[in-house]
């Protein structure tokens, strides 16, 4: 038998060397396609390199392309501002289409002795230059987008920096439009009693919108991950969201706000209260609404005859090659007169790309369905896993089968609900303030703000119990948790039967460290549950036994009694192709916890 292992665009040459600054600055400026770490970083740079985010921004410092850094001294227009810029957004990720050219959404701003810092929140494009201050005249410089220095004049009036053009080439004018066309709201210093009146674009993480869709409504809704029109039972009619009128399908009626975006066949929400709707009177069973577009989309709701009946961001709903969406289906309802509409929240100012409604004559569309909705305590987003009969265990097909993992057998849950991803060190923080959890005694990353949205880690099986009724959920069992894991088909893993590979999950040691919660979207499970194999082991509520498989009750099992050993479940960060496998169970003691984690589940019907 095999050992159980728990491993644990443009800037403008300048003659010489100059000209191979620049080129190297920006290359370090703009972040790779794929993940955090910067290459190419130079040897001169003071602090570390940027992710990307602002945040990161902030930690980095001019390179001297064009001219020495001036000294670093405060200026009087020295703070953050921050600013929505109300033209068309750029969605569509470039990481040198900006170049300071306007675009609407959020632009952040920073002067900081010496140090211009600019950023742009839809698609994280950003630069950084020096900047000196001489009166009402304001000079920038050692920007890696051009040579030139750009001069201008400068005031602040009613809590709002003001910059007009003296001279500004750089970037054909763009920086200098781009800086002059509105004015600039001020961010309050984060100790200032004015934190909680901030304008919009000043705050790092906006919340999302709150009052999810309610549970129960008289239709069913299904979230369908990817582009409906490929889907192996397509909708039997399909209305493009910017089709002309004359063109769309007989007996559906397309209308829209009039500031929402023409794109090709799409019609871009992005303002708040931006909209789209379809209208028929035919006698379909089922009708949907087809989101689709690039990662910096955003969240929207979707109403059914005036009620709202899913929202959320629609970047979660389905990943794949760079694309995101779904199809939000809704069923269930009587024949006659229905609108099916669309509306962006707008809260973060990211874009929602609708390419399509569609409807069905017969059944609904085939797909794998992911269903999700956000509990109300701790904001977590839950999947929905229906009631039947799964694959459990493994059989002569796994050669990696261990005796604990027999015989393969079927037994039948009732549905439930399971938490998307794991919980988290900033989730599980909010519980020990409300004192209701203990903080993790074994874990060197809870505290620290950089690992905020990575699994918790470092729990006892005790501990995440009292999280999970915190909550309002409890600890899944170990047969929930594995049919969340592989569906019903027997697959190995929660993509399939593929073999592991770094896109897929984090094991191992390929990143040595765990990594945010929902960070491989390729390795959802078939009801979107994320990261079920790798990163950190997650607690279950059974007790171990090792051949309980062999007389365990056919409905709703739950797991061994033994008070010494409870099972851990998916692996982690460390371990080995081995031990991620969908079926694979392993023990730990209750209150031992290292690369431990965990996530909740509740039954069917919750509030």
């Amino acid at each position: 038998m095999n050992v159980k292992r728990r491993n644990s665009p443009l800037f403008l040459a300048i003659l010489g060397i100059s000209g191979l600054l620049c080129l190297f600055g920006l290359l370090w400026l703009s972040p790779p396609a794929e993940a955090g770490v910067i290459s190419g970083t130079p040897t001169l740079q003071a602090t570390p390199s940027p992710s990307g985010g602002w945040s990161d921004l902030l930690q980095v410092t001019p390179f001297a392309y064009t001219d020495p850094l001036p000294e670093p001294v405060e200026s009087p227009l020295d703070g953050t501002y921050a600013k929505v810029d109300p033209s068309w957004p750029q969605w569509w990720l470039c990481r040198r289409c900006a170049d300071y050219r306007p675009a609407g959404g959020i632009w952040k701003l920073q002067f900081d002795q010496g140090v211009m810092r600019i950023y742009y929140d839809v698609t994280g494009w950003h630069s950084l230059a020096s900047f000196t201050v001489s009166g009402d005249r304001l000079t920038l410089f050692n920007d890696p987008y051009c040579g030139e220095k750009g001069e201008y004049k400068w005031k602040l009036k009613d809590g709002q920096l003001e910059l007009a053009v003296i001279n500004d080439s750089c970037s054909f004018q763009l920086r200098g439009r781009n800086l002059s066309e509105q004015p600039w709201p001020a961010c309050p210093a984060p100790d200032s009693p004015q934190q909680g009146q901030q304008p919009p674009g000043c705050a790092d993480n906006p919340p999302p919108p709150a009052a999810p869709a309610p549970a129960d409504l008289p239709v069913t809704v299904t979230a369908h991950g990817g582009d409906s029109r490929f889907f192996e039972n397509p909708p039997d009619t399909i209305a493009f969201a910017n089709g002309l009128a004359d063109s769309q399908p007989e007996g559906i009626h397309v209308t829209y706000h009039s500031e929402s975006i023409p794109f090709g066949l799409n019609r871009v929400l992005w303002w708040k209260g931006d909209w789209i709707e379809a209208s028929t009177d035919r006698p379909f069973t089922a009708m949907g609404v087809q989101f689709m577009g690039d990662p910096q989309t955003g969240w929207a709701r979707v109403l059914f005859d005036g009620v709202e009946v899913w929202r959320g961001n629609t970047t979660d709903i389905w990943s794949k090659a760079g694309r995101h969406g779904g199809y939000i289906e809704i069923s269930g309802f009587e024949q006659g007169p229905h609108t099916l509409r669309a509306e962006s929240l707008g809260f973060d100012y990211h874009p929602v790309p609708v390419a399509s409604f569609g409807f069905s004559e017969q059944e609904s569309v085939n797909s794998v369905a992911v269903v999700s909705r956000t509990a109300q305590i701790d904001g977590a987003t839950l999947v929905y896993v229906p009631a039947g009969q799964f694959l459990m265990g493994s059989g002569r097909a796994d050669p990696e089968a261990e005796q604990d993992e027999k015989p393969q057998h079927s037994p039948s849950l009732d549905a439930y609900w399971i938490d998307r991803t794991e919980v988290t060190n900033a989730m599980y923080a909010r519980c020990v303030e409300a004192g209701d959890c203990t903080a993790p005694m074994h874990s060197s990353r809870y505290s620290q703000p950089e690992y905020a949205e990575h699994p918790v880690s470092g729990v006892t099986w005790f501990q995440a119990g009292e999280y999970c009724r915190w909550a309002g959920r409890r600890l899944p069992t170990e047969a929930e948790w594995e049919k969340a894991a592989r569906g019903t088909d027997g697959r190995l893993y929660p993509w399939g039967n593929t073999a592991p590979d770094a896109k897929l999950l984090n094991f191992g040691k390929e990143v040595n460290d765990t990594t945010p919660v929902g960070n491989y979207p390729a390795g959802a499970s078939p009801y979107g549950a994320l990261d079920m194999a790798g990163n950190v082991w997650e607690w279950v509520a059974d007790g171990y036994d090792p051949s309980y498989y062999a007389d365990a009750p056919t409905t709703n099992p739950p797991g061994g009694t033994t008070a010494n050993q409870r099972v851990v479940r998916g692996g982690a960060w460390g371990v080995d192709a081995r031990a991620v496998r969908a079926a694979n169970r392993f023990w730990a003691f209750p209150g031992r916890n290292d690369t431990d984690g965990f996530r909740c589940a509740v039954n069917d019907g919750y509030k």
